[in-house]
C-alpha cells in the first residue's frame, strides 16, 4: 500500500497512527510498510497480516524499526520523525529490491554498466547512490541513464570502500558493499528475502490460454466486482470512495476480468478489466499509462512482472495519464513490427501473472475510475453549457455515462445533449431524482442508434445497470454519486481529491469495436 500517499494526506499523523486508533486504512498501510522493511517477525505477519489493529505486534515492529534507525520511540504511536524515516527507508528498500532482482537475473556487471538499457535498474541504483550522498543532486532528466555523473559517483563510492573501480560497471563486490550499508537499518526478514523467480515461459499447450489466429487469449478468473467487494480498504488508499467503487463494479460487468489477456487483437495485446491496449498501428495505447502508475508507486513490483524482462515505460510518456508507449530492450515500441513482439506467449504469461496481483488489480480499478476525469466534469458547449456533472449526479447515471464512454467515448456528450433537447429540461440546479431519470430515459433510447457505429449492445448494457439498481447495489437517487472533491482554481470545476483537472487535456479517445476476449 502507498504509505507515502497516506502520510501526505494527514495533517497530524500521530493522532491517526497510534495504539487504539480506528483508522484501519492507515494502520494497514503502516503494517504493510513495516513488513516490506523486514519487520514481519515482530508484526507476527504470518498470523495477522495487515489487520488494521494497532496492537502489541504493531507496537513491537514500530519500536524495533525506531531502534534500528536511531529514533527514540516506545512504538505506541507514529511521530512525524518516524513517519518520515519510514518513507525514506521504503524508497531505498524498493530500490534495493530492484538491485537484488537484477543480480539474481545475471552478473551485475553485465546488467548495470555505462550505457545500460536496463533503465529501471539504473534508476534504482542512482537512487541508492543519492541516498549515500554521492554524485550530483538527483536530476529526473538523467534518471535511468548510466552516464558520467553515475560513473563518477560509483568511483567515489568504491574509493571510500577501498575497492578498485573505474565506475563504468557495477561489480558484485560493489553490490554486496551497498547492501551491507543499508541492511543494519532494516528488519531481519529483509536480508533473508529471496528474489522472485521469473514466471515460466508458456509452452505450446496451456490450461490457462487458448490459441486463436496469431495469438492467445484467456477471459481470466478474477472478477473486478469480487475484488472491489473484498478490498474496499485497499482501494481507499488509492483514492476511491465507496460510491465510485460501486460504479466501477457496475461498469466492469460489461467489460473484462482483471487477469484477462488477448494477443490476437488488432491492437496486438489487450489486458485487464477495461481491455487496455498498446495501441493500433503506430499509435499510443492506454495500457502503458496504466502500468506507469504501478511503476511510479511500486517500482519493485513493476520490475518483478515487467522490468526484469526489459519492458519499460517510454520516458517521454512516463507522466502521461491516458496514453503512452512501452520500450522493449531499450527500444521504443511504437511501430507494428515492434508491437508484434508482445504477442509472444511469454508476454501473455507475464501480464496474466501481474493481473492476479492485488496491488496491480487495485491500480486497474483506480485507472478505470480516473477515466471520469477526462469528460464528466468538463463544461458543455452552447447551447447546453452545463457539465455532465451538473446534469447527472446519481450512481446509476454516472455508471451509464462511463459505460458509454468506455465503448463509444465520442458519443456520450452528443447523446446527453440530444436528450436535453428532446425532453425540454433546463437548469439542473433544482432538479430532483424525477427530472434526472427523465433525462436518462431519453438518453438510453438515443444511444441505442446514435452515430455511424452505435454503441455496442447498448440495450443489454443498460439493462444490467438497471438490474443493479433493482437489487440495491447502485443508487438512482440524485446526488448519490459521492466523491472527495476540491475546487480547481484554473477552471473552476470540481474534480476528485488528489487529481488536477489539467492532468487530462482534450483527448481523442479510441472508439472501440467491442470484442469478446474469446473468439
Amino acid at each position: 500500500m502507498p504509505f507515502q500517499k497516506m502520510l501526505l494526506d494527514q495533517v497530524n499523523i500521530g493522532e491517526s497512527l497510534k495504539r487504539g486508533s480506528d483508522r484501519k486504512d492507515l494502520i494497514k498501510a503502516l503494517q504493510t510498510s513495516l513488513h516490506e522493511l523486514g519487520f514481519g517477525e515482530e508484526l507476527n505477519w504470518a498470523k495477522y497480516g495487515a489487520d488494521g489493529d494497532f496492537g502489541n505486534s504493531t507496537v513491537a515492529a514500530l519500536k524495533a524499526f525506531a531502534l534500528k534507525n536511531g529514533i527514540n520511540s516506545d512504538g505506541e504511536s507514529v511521530s512525524q520523525e518516524l513517519a518520515s524515516k519510514i518513507m525514506e527507508r521504503l524508497e531505498i528498500v524498493r530500490a534495493l529490491k530492484v538491485l537484488k532482482e537484477l543480480t539474481h537475473k545475471g552478473p551485475s556487471d553485465q546488467i548495470l554498466f555505462r550505457g545500460s538499457v536496463h533503465r529501471d535498474g539504473v534508476s534504482a541504483f542512482q537512487k541508492i547512490l543519492h541516498r549515500l550522498d554521492l554524485g550530483a543532486p538527483h536530476n529526473p532528466d538523467e534518471e535511468g541513464n548510466f552516464g558520467n555523473n553515475t560513473v563518477e559517483a560509483l568511483k567515489t563510492f568504491a574509493a571510500r570502500e577501498g575497492l578498485q573501480s573505474d565506475g563504468a560497471r557495477v561489480t558484485s563486490d560493489l553490490v554486496k558493499r551497498i547492501l551491507d550499508k543499508f541492511t543494519p537499518f532494516l528488519g531481519s526478514a529483509w536480508a533473508q528475502e529471496k528474489p522472485s523467480s521469473p514466471p515460466p515461459a508458456m509452452g505450446p499447450v496451456s490450461s490457462v490460454f487458448k490459441k486463436f489466429k496469431k495469438g492467445v487469449y484467456t477471459v481470466g478468473k478474477h472478477r473486478p466486482a469480487d475484488f472491489i467487494e473484498k478490498n474496499p480498504d485497499l482501494l481507499k488508499t488509492v483514492g476511491l470512495t465507496d460510491s465510485i467503487m460501486r460504479i466501477i463494479a457496475a461498469v466492469s460487468q460489461n467489460e473484462g476480468n482483471l487477469d484477462a489477456i488477448n494477443t490476437w487483437d488488432d491492437s496486438f495485446l489487450t489486458f485487464g478489466m477495461f481491455q487496455w491496449t498498446i495501441g493500433q498501428g503506430p499509435g499510443k495505447g492506454e495500457l502503458p499509462a496504466m502500468l506507469s502508475k504501478v511503476k511510479q508507486v511500486d517500482p519493485a513490483l513493476f520490475h518483478k512482472y515487467f522490468g526484469q524482462y526489459n519492458l519499460d515505460i517510454s520516458a517521454a510518456h512516463a507522466n502521461d495519464k491516458v496514453y503512452g508507449y512501452f520500450t522493449l530492450d531499450g527500444k521504443l515500441v511504437d511501430q507494428p513490427a515492434r508491437k508484434e513482439l508482445l504477442r509472444a506467449d511469454q508476454w501473455a504469461t507475464r501480464f496474466w501473472e501481474s493481473g492476479k496481483d492485488p496491488f496491480v488489480q487495485a491500480v486497474q480499478v483506480e485507472h478505470a475510475a480516473s477515466r471520469l476525469l477526462s469528460f464528466y466534469w468538463k463544461p458543455g458547449k452552447a447551447p447546453i453549457m452545463n457539465s455532465l456533472s451538473d446534469l447527472v449526479t446519481s450512481e446509476y447515471g454516472v455508471a451509464l455515462l462511463l459505460d458509454n464512454h468506455v465503448n463509444r467515448p465520442g458519443y456520450v456528450r452528443e447523446c446527453v445533449d440530444r436528450a436535453m433537447t428532446q425532453t425540454g429540461l433546463k437548469d439542473p440546479l433544482n432538479w430532483t431524482t424525477e427530472e434526472e431519470q427523465k433525462l436518462l430515459l431519453a438518453y438510453l433510447d438515443i444511444r441505442k442508434l446514435h452515430g455511424k457505429y452505435p454503441m455496442t449492445h447498448a440495450k443489454e448494457r443498460g439493462d444490467r445497470m438497471a438490474a443493479l439498481v433493482a437489487s440495491g447495489k447502485l443508487s438512482k437517487e440524485r446526488n448519490s454519486f459521492l466523491y472527495e472533491a476540491i475546487q480547481s482554481r484554473d477552471l473552476g470545476i470540481r474534480v476528485p481529491m488528489g487529481y488536477r483537472h489539467g492532468d487530462y487535456p482534450e483527448i481523442e479517445w479510441e472508439e472501440k469495436e467491442e470484442k469478446d476476449l474469446q473468439p
